[in-house]
């Protein structure tokens, strides 16, 4: 057992530096940006091979261990670095908290909100959002940022079976997508466009789709600057 604690902490200590850590643009602030500043937060310590330090797996060497004064080290650089991460007006609640596993667990438990909540302020507004005066690019960026967020919340369960039943429920998310994106999209600009897409006998996927109202985009600004230039030209020729 203290083997494997050693080799973890070696492990975990590659590349340490505080400063990096503490120049991390990753904030951790009260709900409800709460759940996606600690998935961040999970990341960044995943790529730095900290999360032991937060999640509990990288517990503490026994005194007699060579590794312990390490792991105490690093311990509190990790501690800093959270400190630094986490909102100012949360620095007062965990001022005095010793350890980061203690920091997140506090934290978790005050302002984790579960899943229930989350997943349906995210439905409803994937439910509203539409393009409005976006260009399509913009209206689907910030649908498929939705759809991502949502994604961490609900996740298609695994299939081990062979009646490829999982390929079938993405296929039936992925029709869904494509029908939330065509429905939020300008009805005056892309109502052709839109009815061709629906009309065929299989829908097309959501890149797909989302290409061909992009070509009808450009061909639109293509005739406006075209008649925008018959006009212009037409007024020049009648005031010479």
């Amino acid at each position: 057992m203290a083997g494997t604690t050693e080799m973890k902490i070696k492990l975990c200590l590659v590349t340490m530096t505080l400063n990096r850590l503490i120049t991390s643009t990753v904030r951790i602030i009260p709900v409800p940006q709460f759940s996606m500043g600690t998935r961040l937060v999970v990341n960044a310590l995943k790529f730095k091979n900290k999360v032991g330090f937060v999640n509990g797996n990288l517990t503490k060497p026994a005194s007699t261990s060579p590794e312990v004064h390490a792991w105490e080290k690093y311990d509190s650089m990790v501690t800093a670095w959270l400190y630094n991460v986490i909102d100012k007006n949360l620095h007062g609640s965990v001022a005095y908290t010793s350890t980061p596993r203690a920091i997140w667990i506090d934290l978790t438990e005050r302002y984790s909100q579960g899943n229930t909540i989350p997943i349906h302020q995210l439905k409803r507004e994937i439910a509203l959002v539409g393009q409005d005066n976006l260009s399509v690019t913009k209206y689907f960026t910030k649908l498929k940022s939705l759809w991502d967020e949502l994604g961490t919340y609900q996740m298609l369960p695994g299939c081990t079976c062979d009646c490829k039943c999982g390929k079938a429920m993405a296929s039936m998310l992925e029709q869904e997508r494509v029908h939330q994106f065509l429905m939020g999209l300008d009805g005056k600009k892309f109502n052709t466009v839109r009815s061709n897409i629906l009309s065929q006998k299989s829908l097309q996927n959501l890149n797909k789709a989302y290409a061909a109202i992009v070509r009808e985009e450009r061909q639109l600004q293509f005739t406006q600057v075209a008649e925008l230039r018959s006009v212009m030209e037409g007024a020049a020729f009648k005031a010479t």
